[in-house]
């Protein structure tokens, strides 16, 4: 904001909290991130610019099993030291004292405890000690060394640091009147007595000398009074000064103009610095073909944030089998360039995610369960991606290097490809089609190049792929081809019709069950003789006689592969669609028994007084909300050969697939105004 508090803006974006915010010595912002995405649940600490610009893990997403007997712990409360180190409160995130141990981050050095910075090499941890000598637990048990709910390191040069401390009570039953308790302090015989129950909390201001290793109180503590943070006033230098950036100077203005910035991936074979692939091989369209590189399209998705519950109740099923995941939308795709890279633009000032897809447009690569962001202008850059099976982070621009060197040489073609890009030395493929193609102004010009009009650095709400670089002195280039949302006779999931040629920073693929992917198996898919036009085939897919209830003559039936897509709400959960709980949930097969559809039966055993046992028949569901790639059960069927190729097009089984990645949601829009379950 202004210095006279007007201009108030928005700097970090995020789908849980984000708090404690400082200003560092740097200039840069330290502050607590609550990570909550899927499986990743944890408070890490974070740096940005003041304008929210270069977002960057500081510590801790891989570091939270640090606490006492190393239980869980989250970093909250931290202040930069004079050396450059952090101070932070390590405590569970639930902590009925509200608080925990102080911890000394050796931050310039480490990004885990045990993970050291690439400018750090050699260097072991661990990277957190104990800033005070007291026994602080981190646990639910009663800690000796009482608890810290506050720290702020003062910067005289004496190392002192003035705390918010509570000493270690029990209460105990009054030994006057047992009606009543008191409070004691801990000694090692009543800490040892296994039923000892911590009195509340008695948080005084204290200062703490490390020199001497003592504590002199400051302000003492009241029964019922909680002193969670404190600031001293201190003498201080101005932190450095990181302005804003001024568009047409330091940023493209028209970039701004958009409402975008750029993210810029060397390569997406690059993991943890790591090649996953021989880069130079996939990228050489003599060694390899399109069909051949794993990595084909980028996915970029947004967090729709949810409204209050004095807003909108939103019932949990309105989440399906994952509530985790939140509501996603679909921002936009990009092709993946033969190097693995991708430069792209991406809409500014909204929390962001990205997938790997393979050539079907099926998500390769782990959920991303960290939201990125970008300002207005900024480009984004990243050497590649993270395995999320490993202890290791790679939030910080100095945590790896990089596996990929890009260009060898200025003006040199990469190995055969056209001469149309011509790389600068270390620049990416996609980097340099971007410059060649930025600096073509004319539109006819454009249209000269091999994959005209559209610019790879826009990105598209349809996946599109064109072969830009095989050299057809070489070999013939690859077939283009598209998954187009044009082609869907059902309704579009874009949420402008402008979007499907005009990508802006505000299109949206926004995929709700009821109302885009319901209507597929309703959809006709007959085959009609080709001279009298007469129906000699029906694969409707909830057509009677297939995966509905009936048979062709509307007589009750059991659903083919047990799988019922008819209409309808389910009698197992009366607020989604009985497909929807037929497709991703497990279910008992059905027999027909006098005109009836009933639970099939089997004999498992026999009881102690020779009773046969009886129990259903499992049904493992068509689709999994994990992906569409864990999902094969469905999508196997419309493969090259499968019973069902060629019954669904491309379009329908590409926007099949991107709804299980995205997390197979009952409802991705919270206000619709049908289809998504309130309570």
């Amino acid at each position: 904001m202004d210095a006279d508090g007007a201009n108030l803006h928005q700097v970090s974006f995020n789908q849980s909290d984000d708090f404690d915010p400082t200003v560092l010595d740097s200039g840069r912002i330290l502050f607590s991130r609550w990570n909550h995405a899927g499986g990743v649940n944890g408070i890490d600490l974070y740096t940005m610019n003041p304008d929210g610009s270069d977002l960057q893990l500081l510590y801790g997403r891989h570091s939270h099993l640090t606490g006492t007997n190393n239980t869980d712990v989250e970093f909250i409360g931290a202040r930069e030291m004079i050396d450059g180190k952090i101070m932070a409160i390590l405590r569970p995130f639930t902590q009925p004292d509200f608080g925990g141990a102080i911890a000394i981050i050796d931050t310039p050095h480490f990004v885990e405890n045990k993970q050291a910075l690439t400018t750090a090499a050699g260097m072991n941890g661990p990277a957190q000690v104990d800033a005070t000598p007291l026994q602080v637990r981190t646990d639910a048990v009663p800690s000796k060394g009482g608890r810290f709910s506050s720290a702020f390191p003062l910067w005289d040069g004496t190392g002192r640091v003035l705390v918010s401390w509570s000493i270690c009570r029990l209460a105990e039953p009054d030994p006057n009147d047992v009606t009543k308790t008191v409070f004691v302090p801990c000694d090692d015989t009543k800490l040892a007595d296994p039923n000892a129950v911590e009195a509340p909390p008695l948080y005084g201001i204290w200062m703490y000398d490390p020199i001497t290793q003592t504590q002199q109180p400051i302000v003492t503590g009241q029964e019922g009074v909680l002193i969670a943070d404190i600031v001293a006033a201190q003498p201080r230098k101005p932190s450095s000064d990181i302005p804003d950036k001024v568009p047409g100077v330091d940023v493209d203005a028209d970039l701004v103009a958009e409402g975008v910035g750029i993210l810029n991936i060397r390569s997406a074979y690059d993991v943890d610095g790591t090649a996953t692939v021989n880069i130079a091989g996939v990228a050489d369209p003599q060694l390899t073909t399109a069909a051949q590189r794993p990595a084909r399209f980028l996915r970029v998705e947004k967090a729709v944030a949810l409204p209050d519950k004095k807003l909108v109740d939103l019932n949990n099923t309105a989440f399906g089998p994952d509530r985790s995941q939140g509501m996603r939308e679909i921002v936009a795709y990009a092709p993946i360039e033969p190097d693995g890279s991708v430069r792209v633009k991406v809409p500014a000032n909204v929390p962001l995610a990205v997938s790997i897809l393979d050539a079907n447009g099926r998500r390769t690569s782990p959920r991303h369960l960290n939201w990125l962001q970008v300002v207005p202008g900024q480009e984004l850059k990243c050497n590649g991606c993270h395995a999320s099976t490993t202890n290791f982070s790679h939030g910080r621009s100095n945590t790896f290097s990089a596996a990929y060197a890009g260009a060898a040489g200025t003006g040199v073609p990469f190995p055969n490809t056209r001469a149309t890009y011509s790389p600068d030395v270390g620049e990416t493929m996609a980097e340099t089609r971007a410059r060649v193609e930025n600096q073509i102004a004319d539109k006819d010009l454009l249209t000269q190049l091999i994959c005209p009009p559209k610019r790879s650095l826009d990105p598209s709400v349809n996946v599109l792929y064109c072969d830009a670089w095989t050299n057809p002195a070489v070999r013939a280039p690859d077939a283009s081809f598209t998954y187009d949302y044009t082609a869907l006779t059902t309704t579009s999931p874009v949420n402008d019709s402008n979007c499907m040629t005009n990508w802006s920073a505000t299109c949206r693929i926004v995929i709700s069950y009821e109302d885009i992917i319901h209507p597929l198996w309703r959809t006709p898919r007959q085959v009609l003789d080709p001279v009298t036009r007469a129906v000699v085939a029906d694969h409707t897919c909830n057509q009677g006689g297939c995966h509905a209830a009936t048979d062709a003559m509307a007589m009750t039936a059991v659903p083919a592969a047990q799988l019922d897509l008819g209409d309808g709400p389910s009698a197992d959960e009366p607020t989604q669609f009985n497909s929807y709980r037929e497709l991703l949930f497990g279910d008992d097969a059905q027999v027909l028994v006098n005109g009836a559809l009933q639970d099939q039966q089997v004999q498992i055993g026999i009881d102690a007084m020779g009773n046969p046992i009886f129990a259903p028949v499992a049904v493992a569901p068509a689709m999994s909300s994990a992906g569409a790639r864990a999902s094969n059960r469905f999508f196997a069927k419309f493969d090259a050969g499968g019973t069902h190729a060629g019954w669904m097009t491309t379009a329908e089984l590409r926007l099949v697939a991107e709804w299980l990645d995205i997390g197979a949601q009952y409802c991705n829009n919270p206000f619709a105004k049908t289809g998504c379950p309130v309570n």
